[in-house]
């Protein structure tokens, strides 16, 4: 619930070799997301947001830079918060879609 107040969300545990958290939260209202190197555990959807524009990857020395950019340069921030909920629009309905796919294929045993 707190993203929707956001302007912009760095997602910890991406810094440091933790696996990183899951920004699909952020990114679903329209909140530009940044996250460090290490998104091991969303390695798929942190692609898929930088891919799309809705989320950039930084270093601690890229960071603030980053962050200051998006906060203060509007058609940047728009660009990325449009982008984020976009794919997260796409994406919506991909477990139903996987568990219809399963249930196919058990059928066919």
């Amino acid at each position: 619930g707190c993203y929707s107040a956001a302007r912009l969300a760095f997602i910890g545990g991406s810094l440091a070799a933790e696996g990183g958290h899951n920004p699909l939260e952020a990114a679903a209202q329209g909140v530009p997301v940044l996250f460090g190197p290490h998104t091991d555990d969303f390695a798929e959807i942190t692609r898929d947001l930088t891919e799309c524009g809705g989320a950039k990857r930084v270093t601690e020395a890229s960071l603030a830079a980053t962050a200051a950019l998006i906060l203060t340069d509007e058609t940047v921030h728009a660009a990325m918060s449009n982008a984020a909920k976009r794919l997260v629009k796409q994406q919506r309905g991909a477990a139903a879609r996987h568990l219809s796919a399963i249930n196919l294929l058990l059928r066919q045993d």
